[in-house]
């Protein structure tokens, strides 16, 4: 990321720890330890020698030993990373992309993946892709294969309702899956706003959850050509029109634990924002306790812009984020 302009910045802390809800379904196709398994036997090896390092309601997030994935990194090299695997269940819709050359991955509507867009590359969501797409992919599946890109030839969509599985990798946020070797993402809020990935320490590496503090820059800008609100971005040149983009201030984010035994790193990071991003999941009943915690932490330090963001929408009906609203209305 390019120097910021330097001016009076703004600090916005995020609450609350919720996973992002992007998976791939259980009969799908992933490159782990150099050989292909399918998710399903993914999830078995972990329930015979996996350790939960995080349990919320029916979600794991599980550490299974020696656990690695290839993964591209920010230059195009595919290197071997270390990965968590996270487990929900799903019920909803299962995007199926088919290449041209073969390849074909089915994952939830919101998973990225890694798209030619212009003379550039970027992230787009499964849901958006139609036939033309030129989409990331590894040439072999031996671990000496090398980025190419396919061209989709058909999107489908299906009911699904199983349990779906994801890779968390702290390192690249990213991993090879489907049927021929496919790039697939994972993210955070922080990372997907910034494209910083703020959980820098060891331990949080490991275990796939804030423990410190993490820092992010960003700066807002502002298209001249494109209403609102798709003329703001966190671009210099605009992702809508591609033009070039007016700086208007910038923004530290503060990524602040949403574990209970962390409360104390909690309120000394909330010392320090002018507002903060309560991020919640639209699949749980709301507020559940820790929520009440960060509500609480943001009001004794006197934090009174406050953002509700609700994730995990792809899994729900359209009433529940609705019911979630009104009831954070009336709490908060």
């Amino acid at each position: 990321m390019s120097r910021l302009p330097k001016q009076p910045e703004i600090n916005i802390g995020t609450l609350g720890h919720v996973d992002h809800g992007k998976c791939v379904s259980l009969d799908e196709f992933i490159l782990v330890n150099g050989r292909i398994t399918t998710a399903e036997n993914l999830v078995k090896t972990a329930e015979f020698n996996g350790r939960i390092v995080k349990e919320c309601l029916n979600e794991r997030l599980i550490r299974v030993p020696s656990l690695q994935v290839e993964s591209l990194t920010s230059n195009g090299r595919l290197v071997k990373a270390s990965a968590l695997l996270y487990v929900q269940p799903y019920k909803g819709s299962i995007v199926g992309v088919e290449t041209v050359e073969g390849r074909s991955i089915r994952v939830t509507p919101n998973h990225p993946l890694l798209t030619l867009v212009g003379n550039g590359v970027r992230w787009v969501k499964a849901e958006e892709l139609r036939a033309g797409c030129k989409i990331a992919a590894v040439s072999r599946l031996d671990g000496a294969g090398k980025l190419v890109f396919d061209e989709v030839r058909k999107v489908t969509l299906k009911p699904y309702d199983d349990i779906v599985v994801d890779l968390v990798v702290p390192q690249h946020r990213n991993f090879v899956a489907g049927d021929g070797g496919i790039i697939a993402h994972n993210t955070t809020l922080v990372q997907a706003i910034t494209g910083v990935w703020a959980a820098r320490h060891s331990e949080e590496l490991k275990r796939g959850i804030t423990i410190k503090l993490g820092y992010a820059d960003t700066g807002i800008y502002k298209c001249p050509k494109c209403p609102p609100p798709q003329c703001y971005s966190t671009k210099p040149v605009c992702p809508v029109c591609g033009s070039e983009t007016e700086f208007l201030r910038a923004v530290s984010f503060v990524d602040a634990p949403g574990h209970e035994i962390l409360m104390t790193t909690t309120l000394s990071g909330a010392n320090v924002m002018d507002g903060a991003i309560l991020v919640i999941a639209a699949d749980e009943p709301c507020p559940q306790p820790q929520t009440r915690e960060h509500l609480a932490a943001a009001e004794i330090v006197g934090v009174k812009n406050r953002v509700v963001c609700q994730n995990k929408l792809v899994i729900v009906s359209r009433e529940k984020p609705v019911e979630n609203y009104e009831r954070m209305l009336y709490f908060s």
